[in-house]
């Protein structure tokens, strides 16, 4: 029994602190409305937007979704009208 609690406690440090190893941890920036809704949700990595980036309307629809790889922009973006219909995806905006 103490050696499968040793072996779980490992792969558990492993998993928490593998971050710390390999580079930096993926941050996650937040943006709230003034009236508490999600304004802006964006991913870095390294200090650089990675991962998706995703705006809102104040009403808390969606208004915009892009992808970033090592602070570039990258791919498809996704608008939406105030009404939560999607607009158009393009390659740029």
């Amino acid at each position: 029994m103490k050696s499968k609690l040793t072996f779980l406690f490992s792969l558990t440090f492993l998993f928490l602190f593998s971050g710390s190893v390999y580079g930096e941890e993926p941050e996650v920036k937040k943006e709230y409305w003034d009236n508490g809704n999600l304004k802006t949700e964006t991913h870095y990595q390294n200090g650089k937007k990675e991962g998706l980036e995703t705006d809102w309307y104040e009403s808390g629809e969606k208004k915009r979704e892009r992808l970033f790889k090592n602070g570039e922009r990258e791919g498809l973006v996704t608008l939406w009208f105030k009404s939560g219909k999607k607009e158009k995806v393009s390659p740029s905006s």
